[in-house]
């Protein structure tokens, strides 16, 4: 059993599109185009089948890491920290919604206790996600004297 699944996907990287209330309609309306839910549908596939082909199995709290890279022809900015959309949140939603798709995190994406979201330059686009247990691990230990109290 690993206890780290790494998968990197080619292409630009894609985020979750806000949910739009319609008027007279009680439930929020997606407004995800078809390629969007068509790209989800795939993430969601080769995490399955990576989580299967590298032993990962699920179960308790995760740290998940997404770096999403951007492509541009500009040598100087590659490994530059990128201000492009989508938004840092919208990214962290899709892949964490897909990874519970997927049943990596069978009792939801609230069992992400840890994570980053990054957006950098590079000379190709993609997204390099990595789900980690933390089972075997603590957070940090506060100071003596603050014990969460700011």
């Amino acid at each position: 059993m690993s206890k780290t699944l790494r998968i990197y996907i080619g292409g630009d990287p894609v985020g979750q599109p806000r949910a739009r209330h319609a008027p007279n309609r009680a439930q929020p309306v997606s407004i995800a185009s078809k390629s969007k839910r068509v790209y989800i549908t795939h993430v969601t596939e080769l995490l399955k089948r990576e989580a299967a082909a590298q032993g990962y199995e699920a179960g308790g709290l995760v740290r998940m890491e997404i770096t999403s890279y951007y492509k541009t022809p500009q040598k100087a900015r590659w490994g530059a920290y990128c201000g492009k959309k989508p938004d840092w949140d919208n990214l962290g939603k899709l892949y964490a919604d897909a990874a519970q798709k997927a049943g990596l995190l069978p009792q939801g994406d609230e069992r992400i206790a840890e994570g980053s979201v990054s957006k950098v330059w590079s000379r190709q686009g993609g997204v390099l996600i990595v789900l980690s247990s933390l089972a075997d691990l603590a957070p940090p230990d506060p100071e003596e004297d603050d014990l969460g109290a700011f």
